[in-house]
Protein backbone atom coordinates (compact mmCIF):
# COMPACT_ATOMS: atom_id res chain seq x y z
CA UNK A 1 0.00 0.00 0.00
CA UNK A 2 0.84 3.55 -0.71
CA UNK A 3 0.19 5.65 2.64
CA UNK A 4 -1.44 8.63 2.33
CA UNK A 5 -0.81 11.20 5.00
CA UNK A 6 -1.91 14.21 3.66
CA UNK A 7 -5.31 13.28 3.45
CA UNK A 8 -6.55 16.38 5.22
CA UNK A 9 -9.09 16.93 8.38
CA UNK A 10 -12.18 16.41 6.47
CA UNK A 11 -11.23 12.97 5.14
CA UNK A 12 -9.63 12.09 8.32
CA UNK A 13 -12.70 13.40 10.04
CA UNK A 14 -15.07 11.27 7.88
CA UNK A 15 -12.68 8.21 8.04
CA UNK A 16 -13.07 7.91 12.01
CA UNK A 17 -16.89 8.79 12.45
CA UNK A 18 -17.40 6.27 9.23
CA UNK A 19 -15.43 3.60 10.49
CA UNK A 20 -14.60 3.81 14.14
CA UNK A 21 -13.93 0.20 14.74
CA UNK A 22 -11.39 -0.11 11.68
CA UNK A 23 -9.90 3.29 11.12
CA UNK A 24 -7.44 2.98 13.78
CA UNK A 25 -6.23 -0.36 12.09
CA UNK A 26 -5.05 1.13 8.96
CA UNK A 27 -3.42 4.39 8.01
CA UNK A 28 -5.36 6.45 4.89
CA UNK A 29 -3.97 4.34 1.77
CA UNK A 30 -4.30 3.51 -1.67
CA UNK A 31 -4.00 -0.16 -2.18
CA UNK A 32 -1.22 -1.58 -4.11
CA UNK A 33 -1.95 -5.37 -3.88
CA UNK A 34 -4.47 -7.16 -1.79
CA UNK A 35 -3.90 -9.80 -1.16
CA UNK A 36 -0.35 -10.73 -1.33
CA UNK A 37 1.82 -13.40 0.10
CA UNK A 38 0.52 -15.73 3.03
CA UNK A 39 2.99 -14.16 6.17
CA UNK A 40 4.59 -17.11 6.34
CA UNK A 41 6.02 -16.89 3.07
CA UNK A 42 7.41 -13.62 3.23
CA UNK A 43 11.05 -13.99 3.86
CA UNK A 44 14.42 -11.58 3.28
CA UNK A 45 14.55 -12.44 -0.17
CA UNK A 46 10.72 -11.47 -1.01
CA UNK A 47 11.96 -8.23 0.72
CA UNK A 48 14.49 -7.66 -0.90
CA UNK A 49 13.02 -8.41 -4.00
CA UNK A 50 9.93 -5.63 -3.39
CA UNK A 51 12.74 -3.07 -2.37
CA UNK A 52 14.74 -3.92 -5.93
CA UNK A 53 11.02 -3.87 -7.62
CA UNK A 54 10.08 -0.65 -5.90
CA UNK A 55 13.19 0.97 -6.08
CA UNK A 56 13.23 1.25 -9.64
CA UNK A 57 9.67 3.73 -9.23
CA UNK A 58 10.66 7.35 -8.71
CA UNK A 59 8.53 9.60 -6.24
CA UNK A 60 5.89 11.06 -7.81
CA UNK A 61 2.83 13.60 -7.18
CA UNK A 62 -0.76 12.89 -7.74
CA UNK A 63 -3.86 14.48 -6.42
CA UNK A 64 -6.89 13.48 -4.41
CA UNK A 65 -9.17 14.18 -7.03
CA UNK A 66 -12.66 13.54 -7.16
CA UNK A 67 -14.94 11.47 -5.18
CA UNK A 68 -16.33 7.96 -6.98
CA UNK A 69 -18.61 4.82 -5.42
CA UNK A 70 -17.92 1.30 -5.98
CA UNK A 71 -22.12 0.65 -6.47
CA UNK A 72 -23.80 3.06 -4.02
CA UNK A 73 -21.85 1.19 -0.95
CA UNK A 74 -18.18 2.56 -0.95
CA UNK A 75 -17.25 5.85 -1.12
CA UNK A 76 -13.88 6.66 -2.59
CA UNK A 77 -11.48 9.75 -3.27
CA UNK A 78 -9.68 8.59 -6.67
CA UNK A 79 -6.10 9.84 -7.00
CA UNK A 80 -4.88 11.15 -10.15
CA UNK A 81 -2.53 9.93 -12.44
CA UNK A 82 -4.04 6.74 -12.22
CA UNK A 83 -1.76 4.81 -13.47
CA UNK A 84 0.92 5.44 -11.85
CA UNK A 85 -0.95 2.97 -8.81
CA UNK A 86 -2.25 0.43 -11.90
CA UNK A 87 1.53 0.35 -13.11
CA UNK A 88 2.93 -0.48 -9.95
CA UNK A 89 -0.28 -2.77 -9.44
CA UNK A 90 0.54 -4.38 -12.81
CA UNK A 91 4.64 -4.48 -11.81
CA UNK A 92 3.77 -6.50 -8.73
CA UNK A 93 1.81 -9.16 -10.51
CA UNK A 94 3.74 -9.53 -12.79
CA UNK A 95 6.51 -10.82 -10.63
CA UNK A 96 3.64 -12.99 -8.06
CA UNK A 97 1.40 -13.81 -10.97
CA UNK A 98 -0.55 -15.73 -7.99
CA UNK A 99 -1.51 -12.25 -6.09
CA UNK A 100 -4.25 -11.05 -8.18
CA UNK A 101 -5.46 -8.07 -7.10
CA UNK A 102 -8.78 -8.68 -4.59
CA UNK A 103 -7.95 -12.45 -5.56
CA UNK A 104 -9.15 -12.02 -9.33
CA UNK A 105 -12.68 -10.20 -8.24
CA UNK A 106 -12.98 -7.30 -10.11
CA UNK A 107 -11.94 -7.34 -13.84
CA UNK A 108 -10.12 -3.98 -13.46
CA UNK A 109 -8.03 -2.62 -10.71
CA UNK A 110 -9.41 1.03 -9.75
CA UNK A 111 -6.93 2.84 -7.65
CA UNK A 112 -8.78 4.46 -4.10
CA UNK A 113 -8.82 5.56 -1.09
CA UNK A 114 -11.89 4.41 0.96
CA UNK A 115 -13.88 7.12 2.76
CA UNK A 116 -16.49 4.97 4.30
CA UNK A 117 -18.87 2.14 3.33
CA UNK A 118 -21.79 0.73 4.47
CA UNK A 119 -23.65 -0.28 6.53
CA UNK A 120 -22.48 2.40 8.91
CA UNK A 121 -25.19 4.42 10.87
CA UNK A 122 -24.28 7.97 8.98
CA UNK A 123 -25.45 8.18 5.11
CA UNK A 124 -22.40 8.36 2.88
CA UNK A 125 -23.97 11.02 0.97
CA UNK A 126 -23.23 13.20 3.95
CA UNK A 127 -19.99 12.45 4.06
CA UNK A 128 -19.42 13.09 -0.02
CA UNK A 129 -21.51 16.50 0.47
CA UNK A 130 -18.55 17.78 3.08
CA UNK A 131 -15.29 16.33 1.17
CA UNK A 132 -16.28 17.45 -2.14
CA UNK A 133 -15.56 20.92 -1.46
CA UNK A 134 -11.94 20.17 -0.20
CA UNK A 135 -11.20 18.60 -3.24
CA UNK A 136 -8.42 18.35 -4.94
CA UNK A 137 -5.80 17.86 -2.39
CA UNK A 138 -2.17 17.59 -3.65
CA UNK A 139 0.35 14.89 -2.51
CA UNK A 140 3.02 12.71 -3.14
CA UNK A 141 4.19 8.54 -3.14
CA UNK A 142 7.15 8.23 -1.19
CA UNK A 143 7.15 5.28 -0.47
CA UNK A 144 5.34 1.79 -0.60
CA UNK A 145 4.39 -0.28 2.83
CA UNK A 146 4.06 -4.17 3.08
CA UNK A 147 1.68 -4.61 5.55
CA UNK A 148 0.23 -7.71 7.21
CA UNK A 149 -3.17 -8.50 8.92
CA UNK A 150 -2.87 -9.12 12.94
CA UNK A 151 -6.88 -8.52 13.63
CA UNK A 152 -8.16 -7.62 15.88
CA UNK A 153 -5.28 -5.52 16.99
CA UNK A 154 -5.11 -3.65 13.14
CA UNK A 155 -2.66 -3.95 10.27
CA UNK A 156 1.56 -4.37 11.27
CA UNK A 157 4.62 -3.14 9.41
CA UNK A 158 6.57 -5.32 7.72
CA UNK A 159 8.72 -3.39 5.92
CA UNK A 160 8.84 0.17 4.07
CA UNK A 161 10.44 0.36 0.36
CA UNK A 162 11.22 3.92 -0.48
CA UNK A 163 10.83 5.30 -3.95
CA UNK A 164 13.25 6.40 -5.73
CA UNK A 165 14.41 10.28 -5.97
CA UNK A 166 13.53 12.04 -9.03
CA UNK A 167 17.37 11.80 -9.52
CA UNK A 168 16.97 8.11 -9.92
CA UNK A 169 19.06 8.04 -6.79
CA UNK A 170 17.05 5.23 -4.16
CA UNK A 171 16.57 7.09 -0.99
CA UNK A 172 17.97 5.51 2.21
CA UNK A 173 15.76 3.28 4.00
CA UNK A 174 13.78 4.43 7.22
Amino acid sequence: MIPVPDTGPVIEGWRRRLDPEGYPLAPAHITLLYPFLDPDLIDDAVIAELGELLGRTTKFDYDLDHLDWFDDRVLYVAPEPAERFTGLTADLVRRWPGCLPYGGTFSRVVPHLTVGKTPCEIPLEEAAADIAPELPIHTRAEEVWLMTAELPAGWSVIAKFPLADQTGVDVPPR
